[in-house]
């Protein structure tokens, strides 16, 4: 666990701190692709990556700055980035971006084709993920655009 959260706490202010809202000033789609592209290079070198976990990390890095979006705080970005982490790794036992827990609350065994399973890399490199980011992604920005509608109404 010790790894996790200052691995998160980290990479979001690196991420989607001040480079993204530095570019951010002149394009937002331009931060999110940005900051998305150099997310998911920087992990390029983990353990057991693949055409599909790079492409994983890359839906990540926007589903992470559509959650900055939301409020334009760092807190949610790292709540998410932390909490995936956890409950991937020491909790249910999956390789995190490659990286193996040394002690988990479960045990999980996932048996097929690395493409279904993620293989070495962990669940962040099947396809699964990209379901799982692609409806995270649409929630946030309906949260953003929820969030934008409100503080338009109160002013």
């Amino acid at each position: 666990m010790a790894v996790y959260l200052p691995a998160a706490f980290h990479e979001e202010l690196l991420f989607r701190g001040y480079p993204y809202q530095k570019v951010r000033r002149e394009s937002r789609a331009g931060a999110i692709a940005f900051t998305s592209a150099i997310f998911a290079a920087l992990h390029i070198r983990n353990e057991g990556i693949s055409a599909l976990a790079v492409v994983n990390l890359l839906l990540a890095g926007v589903m992470l700055a559509m959650a900055y979006e939301v409020y334009r705080r760092l807190w949610l970005p790292i709540g998410l980035h932390a909490a995936w982490n956890i409950l991937s790794g020491p909790i249910l036992g999956y390789n995190v971006s490659g990286y193996v827990s040394r002690t988990t609350l479960l045990e999980t065994r996932a048996g097929g084709p690395d493409w279904l399973t993620g293989g070495r890399f962990g669940v962040e490199g099947s396809v699964w993920m990209v379901v799982v980011e692609g409806a995270g992604i649409a929630l946030l920005a309906l949260w953003r655009k929820n969030a934008e509608g409100r503080m338009q109404s109160a002013e």
